[in-house]
């Protein structure tokens, strides 16, 4: 389980990420830096050492939106994927787009059961203790603005269960 995790966090580290990562803590060392020399002066000290922690603690979203949203930016055209009925199996059926700005090498696609009721003591088993995950790894070559289609079966052991799915491409 914590494997898992470790796997899924090093999966989504890349040379961007690490450069965008490294411009925030210079960012912050800056910030930090005039906040120590203006220290005598209360409030440009405090505005520094404020804009300084800003910097430090914004860094995962930037990550997050600078990877979602302009460098690995993913459009579902079609997306048919369901459990079958009357098998323990799950179809993915996907086509997507490359809308980055750099090519793909590598997608995984996350198919994670939920439990049935959605309340408050549910959502936090959820959270701490989910279901078993499934995973379907593609590496093959995705140029910008080509759609890619995928069509396989998994083995899956919750089809009655409502289910979230992701795609990632790096």
């Amino acid at each position: 389980m914590i494997l898992d995790s470790i796997k899924d966090v090093l999966y989504g580290i890349d040379i961007l990420a690490l450069i965008v990562f490294c411009m925030g803590l210079v960012l912050f060392l800056i910030f930090f830096t005039f906040g120590v020399y203006f220290f005598k002066k209360r409030f440009l000290g405090g505005i520094c050492f404020f804009v300084a922690f800003v910097a430090l603690f914004s860094i995962p979203f930037v990550l997050a939106l600078s990877s979602k949203n302009f460098f690995h930016k993913i459009s579902i055209v079609q997306n048919n994927s369901k459990p079958l009925s009357y098998s323990n199996s799950f179809l993915i059926d996907i086509t997507f787009k490359n809308e980055g700005k750099f090519n793909f090498d590598k997608c995984l696609i996350v198919i994670e059961p939920q439990r049935k009721k959605r309340d408050l003591k549910n959502k936090i088993l959820d959270f701490l203790t989910p279901l078993e995950r499934y995973k379907y790894k593609i590496k093959d070559k995705i140029k910008i603005s080509q759609e890619y289609s995928i069509y396989t079966i998994l083995d899956y052991n919750y089809k009655e269960y409502p289910y979230s799915m992701s795609l990632d491409c790096r």
